[in-house]
């Protein structure tokens, strides 16, 4: 069912221009708003957990029903991405995190109900929205620069967490948190502005047997301005298509390719599973770990976490560069392994000075791996299902973000304590160390430098 995509001749010609940049740029403001957001609660959750009187089930809820949402937004929106395009529902989804982010900032003191509902739409909105992102700059990036271009998007975002943390350690003072929320939309609308200018993704538009529309969208990708060169672009998709024509396939063949191949299929759920249930189990709450471990004020652990988030960013720096140099799988080995031996550390830790020096390596490689996945998710897959195979990804994922925090929650009972946490740093550890020999098994092909199919 998969068909050659001509679109990659052209695309293969051009460098990382000034153009993909500015597409970069709109995907880093979206997805911080998930980064944003999760450092938010990980400020906020320290400040309202003994005036609203929050056990620790309470606190598991706050981070997992954003899971809830993410898994049905990124279940059902992503395949109606490759159907609709993904400029249409890449903007509706950013309007409803903004208008979920914005209302947070008006929740009545110690109404939970209402504040679960909003993270639910929130989290339904990112859900959708994140799956979507990786999808759409992989149909834009030449083949060189694939890998690249989804990594050095993605290096930015845990800006969002540290930026958040700051955030808090400066306005809170002021404003209190109820400032941070309306500050967490300005991203969104900016986004929303940026992408309303920007075409849709010619692959995506090929695919679909729009050959004028694919032809302009390349052109703007590459700066063409002479329009005679344009309409031969055009011509030569029409040819092309007629010669190797793309069927379009109904909702269930397309959720068929899906599962067409299985090997690929179940290599990405689990993978999807580790990461999500390691990172939404880690990152959330690391402020709250910073104050039950060194005695902090929420505060003080603010402006820590904002210093620790900057080593995420420097692990999808990493990231980055070396999944278009080692590879795909290369590259995963290696950040698999790492944090299967400081989680492991670090749980034998707890409790103790030595928390922080071991849960940073664990910490650099965590929040950097997400990329890896997702760009080797994209390359397996066609157009027709590469939305909806980013999508179930990260359904897999946040399934796992539902169930870390409650076990959590459950963990750390009623009166917090960080030393009842051993199993699960352990269970984590486990959970990367078989994605590490799953990705060292010949069961999926590496996809650096192949040609991307319709």
């Amino acid at each position: 069912m998969e068909a050659p995509d001509p679109v990659s001749e052209y695309l293969r010609t051009y460098k990382f221009s000034s153009r993909l940049l500015a597409l970069v740029i709109i995907v880093i403001l979206a997805d911080m708003l998930e980064f944003y957001d999760f450092g938010l609660l990980s400020v906020i959750i320290p400040i309202w957990e003994k005036p609203w009187h929050l056990t620790g089930v309470e606190i598991g809820l706050l981070v997992s029903i954003v899971g809830v949402g993410g898994v049905i937004g990124a279940f059902s929106v992503p395949t109606i991405a490759d159907r609709v395009g993904r400029r249409p529902v890449f903007v509706w989804t950013l309007l409803l995190i903004a208008a979920s982010t914005g209302l947070l900032a008006l929740t009545p003191t110690g109404n939970i109900p209402y504040v679960l509902v909003m993270r639910f739409l929130l989290g339904f909105g990112i859900g959708a929205l994140y799956s979507l992102d990786y999808t759409l700059l992989q149909e834009f990036a030449p083949e060189k620069y694939r890998g690249f271009t989804a990594g050095i998007a993605s290096a930015l975002l845990p800006l969002g967490t540290s930026l958040a943390a700051l955030t808090g350690y400066l306005v809170l003072p002021i404003w209190g948190w109820r400032g941070l929320f309306a500050i967490g939309a300005i991203p969104a609308i900016l986004s929303i502005i940026g992408r309303l200018l920007m075409p849709e993704t010619p692959r995506w538009l090929y695919a679909h047997g729009k050959f004028k529309e694919s032809a302009r969208s390349i052109a703007w990708i590459m700066n063409i301005k002479d329009q005679n060169k344009v309409s031969r672009i055009e011509e030569d998709l029409q040819n092309k298509f007629r010669s190797n024509p793309v069927k379009k396939l109904s909702l269930k063949e397309q959720l068929l390719m899906l599962v067409s191949k299985p090997r690929a299929f179940s290599v990405l759920m689990l993978s999807g599973f580790v990461i999500g249930f390691v990172w939404y189990y880690i990152v959330p709450y690391m402020p709250l770990f910073l104050v039950l471990n060194y005695h902090i004020s929420a505060i003080v652990a603010a402006g820590l976490f904002s210093i620790i988030a900057l080593s995420g960013m420097a692990g999808r720096f990493v990231m980055s560069a070396l999944i278009d140099i080692l590879g795909r799988k290369w590259t995963i080995r290696i950040f698999s392994l790492v944090p299967f031996i400081f989680l492991l550390l670090t749980g034998a830790v707890l409790g103790t000075s030595l928390f922080l020096p071991l849960i940073l390596p664990a910490y650099f490689v965590i929040d950097s791996i997400w990329s890896a996945v997702f760009v080797y998710a994209n390359d397996l897959y066609p157009t027709r299902a590469r939305a909806s195979i980013s999508g179930m990804t990260y359904t897999s994922a946040r399934i796992a973000s539902i169930i870390s925090p409650i076990v959590l929650g459950i963990l750390m009972g009623v009166h917090p304590t960080i030393t009842r946490l051993f199993p699960i740093f352990a269970l984590a550890a486990v959970l990367y160390i078989i994605m590490s020999i799953v990705y060292w098994a010949p069961i999926t092909p590496e996809t650096k430098g192949k040609a991307l199919t319709a």
